[in-house]
Order: structure tokens, then sequence, then C-alpha cells
């Protein structure tokens, strides 16, 4: 059973003042790894050629250039650092 993606973001909520919303189970200075993202996706429903941990980044930076923010802001925002004329992804 696929889990609705809004229980997924309601960890958001619960971040407080760390500075990863999805800190390392091992570290909370260190953000979660990219294979347990993908793990659980998995675990969700997801297919691989569904959605990736890397796909949030992909899918939040369009929507956030669709909605007019700035480049310089979502690159930031998506703790990538300011590239000169290409994005940092």
């Amino acid at each position: 059973m696929r889990i609705p993606f809004e229980l997924f973001l309601a960890g958001f909520a619960i971040t407080g003042n760390r500075k990863y919303i999805f800190p390392s189970i091992k570290s909370t200075v260190r953000p979660m790894s990219e294979n347990t993202v993908n793990a659980a996706l998995r675990l969700m429903g997801y297919e691989k050629d569904e959605m990736t941990g890397h796909g949030f980044h992909s899918m939040d930076s369009t929507l956030l250039h669709e909605h007019g923010w700035p480049h310089e802001a979502i690159e930031r925002q998506l703790a990538h650092g300011v590239c000169e004329g290409i994005s940092c992804i």
C-alpha cells in the first residue's frame, strides 16, 4: 500500500531547530543518506522509475522556478552552492 505524500511531508513539522529535516540515524550533523531515502520510498510503494531521493530536489527546483522564486534562493534552500551559468545539481 502506498502512503500518501502528505504523510511523508509531515516530518517537516517536527524537525524543530535541527539543521536537517532528515538527519542521519547515526549523527544529527549529517543528512540521511540517499540510499536510506530511496529505501523508504520503496517501502512506501514507489518504484525506482517513479521517484528517487534526488528526484525531490529536481521536482522542488522546477516547481519553485515555475512559481517565480529567485534562482539563487532555490539553490541555497536545496543545499546547493550557487554556480555561475548552471545549477549545482
